[in-house]
């Protein structure tokens, strides 16, 4: 049985962000197979902490929070924006409150 590769934003090192994306993960079914999907909070960040962040990144994050502006957790997104900074990348608390601005 092959086991299901995982891709971190850090590359190969686990980060905070990856273990709670898994913790948080929801359970989908698609052409019927279960499948565990990341909640939109951690997509945003996912797709926020990419090194070069292509236009289809941005309508993408652009997309999930119109989507889900209602839903989604800004504080507990904030948080992690933190933890990330600190484990991933000194300007991703920059990068979020740019994100901030979309909602």
């Amino acid at each position: 049985m092959r086991r299901p590769v995982i891709q971190s934003i850090s590359g190969l090192q686990a980060i905070t962000i990856d273990r709670v994306a898994l913790e948080r993960a929801v359970e989908v079914k698609i052409f019927g197979k279960k499948w565990r999907v990341a909640r939109p909070e951690e997509l945003i960040l996912y797709k926020l902490g990419r090194r070069k962040l292509t236009r289809f990144d941005e309508q993408d994050i652009k997309e999930l929070i119109e989507a889900q502006s209602d839903n989604l957790d800004w504080k507990r997104m904030e948080c992690l924006a933190d933890t990330l900074r600190n484990e991933y990348a000194s300007d991703f608390k920059e990068r979020f409150k740019k994100l901030k601005k979309l909602r």
